[in-house]
């Protein structure tokens, strides 16, 4: 449950620091409502359920019981996910940014080719942060290099199905006219999988200090 709790509220804290951030740095909508609506529905749901469905750790049985007084969503939960999601939020921000003004874009104009994809960029890397961070959802006190995730080949799969779903919304030049997307360049991906694995290495830095996500 908590696994499931904390990638669902680091994911939607996550596009909500990227929405209120366009509004404080005055800048373009970053994200589209119907590119909002393909993550929530799209991209979120199968990943989401695989958590939720992830088996018990293997030392379970090591670990001391859970203060049955204890809260689920204590401080030290909260934080966690709070800050994975500001993490993640500005990432996306950060990708939008140096896609939209990398093209030469100005206000003056407007929704054009340059501005749909730094919008694409940014969509297709949170929604990378997001399957990435379900490793580190699925793994809360140990490295994921060290995690076994084949006893949940459905996670596998999700993440899979939600990367090629992207990817479809992407380069399928049907649905690029219907969702406003731009096909992105190995430049753009490289960009991409730079910002996407920074809530990780934090992730993973924390846990190298003894510090649980929970």
């Amino acid at each position: 449950m908590r696994k499931f709790i904390w990638y669902m509220f680091s994911s939607n804290i996550g596009e909500l620091v990227t929405i209120v951030s366009s509004i404080i740095l005055f800048i373009p909508n970053v994200l589209s409502a119907i590119l909002i609506l393909c993550i929530n529905l799209g991209t979120d749901i199968l990943p989401a359920i695989s958590i939720g469905a992830d088996p018990a750790d293997d030392d379970l049985m090591n670990k001391k019981p859970r203060d049955p007084n204890s809260r689920i969503l204590n401080r030290k939960f909260v934080t966690s996910f709070v800050i994975a999601g500001a993490i993640l939020g500005l990432c996306v921000i950060a990708i939008f940014i140096i896609t939209l003004y990398g093209d030469g874009w100005h206000f003056a104009l407007g929704a054009n080719k340059e501005y749909y994809h730094a919008m694409t960029a940014a969509f297709a890397g949170l929604v990378t942060i997001q399957m990435i961070n379900t490793f580190s959802a699925i793994s809360p006190n140990k490295s994921v290099f060290k995690t076994n995730y084949f006893k949940n080949p459905f996670h596998l799969f999700a993440v899979t199905t939600s990367f090629v779903f992207i990817l479809i919304l992407i380069y399928v030049p049907f649905f690029q006219e219907y969702v406003k997307t731009e096909p992105l360049t190995l430049k753009d991906w490289g960009i991409i999988l730079i910002f996407s694995f920074i809530p990780m290495v934090y992730q993973e830095i924390k846990k190298a200090l003894g510090k649980s996500m929970h």
